[in-house]
């Protein structure tokens, strides 16, 4: 059999690890959600890409054919990268800079390989600002926490004759 005092301590080291572990849970799973859910997120938003529909059979231009639309766009900088999505190949995403290395004034543009139609969304951008979103929730949720860790002060109790004070 357990002790009380046992009992106690267990309880006390229990309920502050699980309050500590789900403040870290809860963190985890909100800024998880916008990275499952960032197509519906950008579909309700309408800040996506979606290419239109069109006949199956709609023939497709080449990768040489997205990268000069995109180029022809913004020509003092050149292609550092191309991708598409996983489930949808209509849509090239390419990534253009100054010099390959750049991480400063680099532009994303969609292109349409069928339509060799481009969107100029700001696409880094939308990400730059759900990311420093999410830092501040990130600060605010752990500096609003901190209070857990404050000892808050118990009044003493003092046996005087079998009586507590």
């Amino acid at each position: 059999m357990v002790s009380a005092v046992a009992l106690r301590r267990w309880s006390w080291v229990h309920k502050w690890s699980s309050l500590v572990c789900t403040v870290f849970m809860l963190l985890l799973c909100l800024t998880g959600l916008p990275l499952i859910f960032h197509h519906d997120i950008e579909h309700l938003l309408g800040t996506g890409v979606e290419a239109p529909e069109l006949p199956i059979n709609t023939p497709r231009a080449s990768l040489d054919v997205v990268m000069q639309t995109a180029q022809a766009r913004y020509p003092q900088l050149g292609g550092m990268f191309a991708s598409q999505e996983e489930d949808d190949d209509r849509v090239w995403f390419v990534t253009l800079s100054r010099t390959p290395t750049d991480e400063v004034g680099m532009k994303q543009v969609a292109v349409d390989t069928r339509t060799r139609w481009l969107d100029l969304h700001n696409l880094l951008g939308i990400v730059t600002l759900v990311w420093a979103l999410l830092d501040v929730a990130t600060i605010v949720v752990l500096g609003s926490g901190l209070y857990l860790w404050l000892q808050r002060r118990q009044p003493k109790t003092v046996a005087v004759s079998g009586h507590t004070t």
